[in-house]
């Protein structure tokens, strides 16, 4: 309902949409950022158990190390945060790049700015030096 809401403010941003609790047996990945209307990839973390009982103790960390080590009981979660973390990694790093090219056409107009100073500065010395 926010998404829906609130889409211009969205419209032009990035946007990674994640579903917590994904089961296949409840829909389709697909159908999810349709009903929403956005044109975006959907990002599942598939339900487990384990980051339930994680999170209400205070375990994240110990879930994600048994994430890391493939453990048995969070095999498929692995699969999960790979995703999610290439996903926020390439929009970061388009971010990055885009910011560069933004620093590096300000300084180009400046650079010419600069230019055409100096030009003035010139016709304006060879105009004192005349009189």
């Amino acid at each position: 309902m926010y998404l829906k809401k609130n889409k211009r403010k969205l419209e032009g941003k990035k946007i990674v949409l994640v579903c917590n609790k994904y089961s296949t047996t409840a829909g389709k990945i697909t159908s999810i950022s349709k009903y929403l209307g956005l044109k975006t990839n959907v990002y599942v973390i598939h339900y487990n158990p384990w980051i339930i009982n994680a999170t209400n103790g205070g375990l994240l960390p110990v879930v994600y190390n048994n994430i890391k080590l493939k453990k048995p009981m969070v095999v498929e979660l692995n699969n999960d945060v790979m995703k999610l973390a290439s996903a926020v990694s390439k929009i970061k790093i388009g971010k990055l790049k885009q910011s560069q090219e933004e620093r590096k056409v300000a300084l180009e107009e400046l650079a010419k700015e600069r230019e055409k100073e100096q030009e003035l500065l010139e016709v304006e010395n060879k105009l004192d030096f005349e009189e």
